[in-house]
């Protein structure tokens, strides 16, 4: 450390031994505290049966990516608020999206290390800090712009079949991709769908008319564990359907158009109509 930063820390200890302390408590503290490395084992361990999947996933890899090489080897009750501004700051200027995400996790971790006994009730370091604003990315799509689309779509249904299919039933419905592209066709009905799985939760959609005309068109079998779209579903074929979306999307001059767009578009098309 800095020359200064050491006669500061000198001149803390002196003052807390004149004050009656006894700074050995906290070289013991250290031994007996985890780390934050060994914090999150336990953390992930303990929160595991709460999440899904893909949430489970995504704070592993926030986890490694970015929180773990900043605080992994410092106790978990030693983490100030100092440490995590200076670490936010610098991660803001790479991503400001993913440095508010990892901060999020961050946060939620501290709240639990309080709970558990690992900290001291109330000074959670991440409290204060104000996250980086997020952009407005939504685009809602007007009538000229979904008839350019349906034509794209039908040009480019002889070679990416499923992927068009998909991409259609995302537009018709409004359903997040992973919902469209975990069905089953157990989860259909004769006017809904049943998402065992989606972001807040199982739930009943309706499916209109031309949803389920597009859904009994459907090539392939009805057997109920079946899914809809075989060479997508779990993961699979995901840079077929990148790819079917961007030709799509560059045949109707439709920009930097996200698959996530037709999920705001059909929301407003049911408002209106």
């Amino acid at each position: 450390m800095e020359f200064a930063e050491a006669r500061r820390r000198a001149r803390d200890v002196l003052a807390r031994i004149r004050a009656g302390d006894n700074p050995a408590e906290d070289i013991r503290r250290e031994k007996e505290t985890p780390t934050c490395r060994e914090f999150a084992d336990e953390y992930l361990r303990r929160s595991d049966p709460h999440w899904k999947p893909s949430g489970r996933e995504t704070v592993r890899i926030y986890l490694k990516a970015r929180i773990l090489p900043a605080f992994g080897r410092m106790p978990v009750d030693r983490i100030g608020a100092e440490d995590v501004a200076a670490w936010f700051d610098a991660a803001s200027r790479d991503k400001p999206g993913a440095a508010n995400r990892a901060f999020e996790i961050l946060r939620a971790m501290m709240f639990r290390a309080e709970e558990w006994g690992l900290r001291e009730r109330g000074p959670n370091p991440c409290l204060g800090i104000a996250r980086n604003p997020r952009n407005k990315v939504a685009r809602f799509l007007d009538a000229d712009e979904l008839a350019r689309l349906g034509r794209a779509l039908d040009a480019r249904e002889a070679r990416w079949p499923e992927a068009v299919a998909a991409i259609r039933l995302l537009a018709l419905t409004g359903y997040r991709r992973s919902e469209v592209l975990s069905l089953r066709w157990r989860n259909i009905n004769d006017d809904a769908l049943n998402l065992e799985d989606s972001k807040t939760g199982p739930r009943s959609v309706p499916l209109g008319a031309s949803a389920r005309a597009l859904v009994e068109a459907l090539p392939g079998s009805r057997d109920p564990d079946s899914f809809l779209f075989p060479r997508h579903a779990e993961g699979r074929g995901v840079w077929i359907l990148t790819t079917c979306w961007r030709a799509v999307c560059a045949d109707a001059k439709l920009g930097r158009l996200r698959m996530h767009d037709l999920r705001h578009t059909a929301a407003s098309q049911a408002i209106m109509y």
